[in-house]
């Protein structure tokens, strides 16, 4: 994945829950056997976010998006999980601030 856009979906996410006044999440990030350098600029980025719970798991295997996800939800310690691929676009932030803040999840 090229590192900028990579850089900058870890670093967006982080701070729309912050601007949204969410202080208390986690950050999974599960690396499905990469062969490029995206270990590397994960771990410069998650460097970079203090005061961030964060875990990050280098795979060995690709295990495909699903089983990822699965995965990553067996070490989360939240209620609420998110799942974000490296490809896709995520709905609107407004929209699912706007659901947590309702219960709506």
């Amino acid at each position: 994945m090229e590192p900028s856009i990579l850089k900058n979906t870890i670093s967006s996410c982080v701070n729309i829950f912050r601007h949204n006044g969410f202080d208390d999440f986690e950050l999974l990030i599960l690396d499905n056997a990469s062969t490029d350098n995206s270990v590397d600029v994960i771990h410069d980025v998650l460097g970079g976010l203090p005061f961030v719970e964060t875990t990050f798991i280098k795979s060995k295997v690709n295990h495909g998006f699903a089983k990822g996800c699965n995965i990553l939800s067996k070490i989360a310690k939240r209620e609420i999980l998110y799942f974000l691929n490296n490809d896709t676009m995520s709905l609107d932030a407004s929209e699912f601030i706007g659901l947590i803040r309702a219960g709506r999840f």
